[in-house]
C-alpha cells in the first residue's frame, strides 16, 4: 500500500514549518527544506511522523448515507429585517407540522443507533425559531424523550435572533443544550444592520438575552456577520462583552453578498480586512478560555465536508428534505441541486439517492482545486451554494475570496501552534509565506506540497492572493 504525506512547508521569517493537513500536526524543521531531494525529504517526514496511508483515511469517510443530525426550521416567519438575509425571498407565515418533525427525529436517532454515534438536533430558522415558541419547545421535548428512551446521547442547538421575552425563554431554557445568538456587534453597529420588521431597534434585548443565558448557566454561542459597517468596532465590543463576562465563544462570519444585501448597498468585506479583525480579536481573547470560530477553518478538527451532507439534513415547513439552509424552496437560486426529498403525506422520508450521492462526492479530496491548497481539511472545499452560484457547478470553486480569508487563517493557527507568532501578525506577512500555491514534489505515492515564494500552480484560481472575499472529523462530530 501507497505510503502519501499530505505534507506542506511554510517559509515565514526564517522558520520552516512542516505541516501535515490531514493529520493536522506541524512541526519546526531545521533543515533548508527548499535544497533537498526526494528521498532527504522522506526521511525527514518519518522522523516527524509524517508518513500516513491516505487509503485509509478516505476509507474513514466513506459511509452508508445514515444520516444522524439534522436541522429542523419550525417556520418561514420572522419578526426581523436583517440588511442581509439571504431568507427573504422564502419569508412567510408557514409553520412545521409536528408529525413531520418527529418522523426526522425518529429517523436520525435510529441512524445514530446503527452507527453507534451520538446525534445532534438543530433549530434554525428560515426566519426566526422563537416566533414559534410552543413548536420549538414540542419538537426539543420529542428529541429529548426519544432519546431517552433509546438511551442515546443527544443534544439541541437552538439558533435564535435573540429578540424574545424572558417568558419564552423560561419556556425553552430546560429543552435545549446550547443557543447560538446573532449579534452583530456595538449597539450601533447591531441596530444598523438587524433591525425588527417594523424598524424596531434591538441591541439591547438581545443583550438582554445573552445574560439571560449566562445567569442561568446554559451554553452560548454568539455569532456575528462581520460588515465593512461594524468591521472597525468589533474589537472594542468583543473586550466589553469579555470584561462584562458575556462571551463564551464567539462565531465570526463575513457575510456573502445577495439580493437584500445588495438592495442596501452593502458590499463585501475585504479578505485582508476579515482576516485582520479575526487576528486582533483572536489576541484581545488570547488571555481567556473564550473560544473564536470561523466556518471557513476549523483550527482544532479536519473534515472533507463542508456542510456535511454525509450526516446531516435540514427539513422545512413545507416538509422538503434539503442539504442547504439558502435552498429550502423553489425560489432559492440553485434548488435543484440541493433539494433531496420530501416528508411525504404518510410522514415517510423520501429521499432522492442519485441527488444524495452527487452531493456527498463533493469532498476536499475530490475537488481539482482543493487538491494543492494548505486548507483542504480546514475549509473542505467551503460552500457548495455559493460555488454553484459562482459556476453553475459545485465541483468548481472558481474565484472566491473566502479561499483567500481560509487559506490565511489556516497557516496563521499553524504558526500560532509553533510559537511563531510572537510579534505582529499582518495579513501581508502571512501572505509572505502562501502567496504562491502548492505544487508537489516527488512520486505520486510521495506526494509533498510545497509552499514558498517560487513555486506557482497557475491553474488553481481559487487560492490566488488576488482573489477578494456543525463538521464531521474522521472521529468524532464537532460539538
Amino acid at each position: 500500500m501507497n505510503k502519501v504525506a499530505d505534507t506542506f512547508i511554510i517559509n515565514y521569517q526564517g522558520n520552516n514549518i512542516l505541516y501535515d493537513s490531514l493529520l493536522n500536526i506541524s512541526s519546526i524543521s531545521d533543515e533548508n527544506l527548499s535544497q533537498l531531494e526526494n528521498e532527504q525529504y522522506d526521511n525527514i517526514l518519518k522522523k516527524n511522523g509524517f508518513l500516513h496511508t491516505l487509503e485509509d483515511n478516505k476509507k474513514s469517510i466513506e459511509n452508508d448515507y445514515l444520516p444522524n443530525s439534522a436541522t429542523i426550521i419550525p417556520t418561514l416567519g420572522c419578526n426581523f429585517s436583517c440588511t442581509y438575509c439571504f431568507s427573504t425571498p422564502s419569508r412567510k407565515e408557514q409553520y412545521l407540522e409536528i408529525e413531520k418533525a418527529t418522523a426526522a427525529i425518529d429517523y436520525i436517532v435510529d441512524n445514530s443507533i446503527k452507527k453507534n454515534k451520538r446525534t445532534k438536533l438543530v433549530i434554525h430558522g428560515g426566519g426566526e425559531p422563537l416566533t414559534a415558541t410552543d413548536l420549538v419547545v414540542e419538537i426539543s421535548k420529542y428529541f429529548r424523550s426519544v432519546c431517552k428512551e433509546k438511551n442515546v446521547k443527544g443534544s439541541v442547538l437552538l439558533c435564535t435572533n435573540g429578540f424574545a421575552s424572558e417568558k419564552n425563554l423560561d419556556l425553552i431554557k430546560d429543552t435545549i443544550d446550547i443557543v447560538q445568538i446573532s449579534c452583530d456587534g456595538p449597539e450601533q453597529s447591531h441596530d444598523s444592520q438587524r433591525v425588527t420588521v417594523n424598524g424596531q431597534k434591538t441591541y439591547k434585548t438581545v443583550l438582554g438575552t445573552i445574560d439571560y443565558f449566562e445567569n442561568n448557566k446554559i451554553p452560548y454561542i454568539i455569532r456575528t456577520t462581520v460588515t465593512q459597517n461594524n468591521l472597525h468596532s468589533l474589537n472594542q465590543w468583543v473586550e466589553s462583552l469579555k470584561e462584562r463576562e458575556l462571551l463564551r465563544i464567539l462565531h465570526l462570519e463575513p457575510f456573502l453578498e445577495n439580493s437584500t444585501s445588495k438592495s442596501n448597498g452593502l458590499s463585501k468585506v475585504k479578505s485582508n480586512d476579515f482576516f485582520d479583525i479575526y487576528v486582533s480579536i483572536d489576541k484581545t481573547l488570547l488571555d481567556s478560555n473564550i473560544k473564536l470560530t470561523y466556518s471557513g477553518c476549523s483550527e482544532r478538527l479536519i473534515k472533507t465536508e463542508f456542510c456535511n451532507i454525509s450526516n446531516h439534513f435540514i427539513l422545512t415547513p413545507e416538509g422538503i428534505v434539503t442539504s442547504c439552509l439558502e435552498s429550502i424552496d423553489s425560489n432559492c437560486d440553485n434548488s435543484d441541486i440541493f433539494i433531496l426529498g420530501s416528508i411525504d403525506a404518510e410522514n415517510k422520508i423520501d429521499i432522492n439517492k442519485e441527488k444524495q450521492s452527487f452531493l456527498t462526492q463533493r469532498k476536499s479530496l475530490n475537488i481539482e482545486a482543493c487538491s494543492k491548497c494548505i486548507a483542504k481539511f480546514k475549509c473542505a472545499g467551503d460552500c457548495s451554494k455559493n460555488c454553484a452560484g459562482r459556476t453553475g457547478d459545485i465541483m468548481t470553486i472558481g474565484e472566491s475570496y473566502r479561499c483567500d480569508i481560509n487559506r490565511s487563517i489556516s497557516v496563521y493557527n499553524i504558526l500560532k501552534s509553533c510559537g511563531l507568532l510572537n510579534g505582529e501578525c499582518s495579513y501581508v506577512k502571512i501572505q509572505s509565506a502562501i502567496i504562491k500555491t502548492a505544487t508537489n514534489i516527488g512520486s505520486n505515492e510521495k506526494k509533498l506540497a510545497f509552499i514558498n515564494n517560487n513555486n506557482e500552480n497557475p491553474d488553481c484560481k481559487s487560492c490566488s492572493h488576488e482573489n477578494d472575499t456543525g463538521c464531521e472529523a474522521f472521529g468524532e462530530e464537532e460539538e
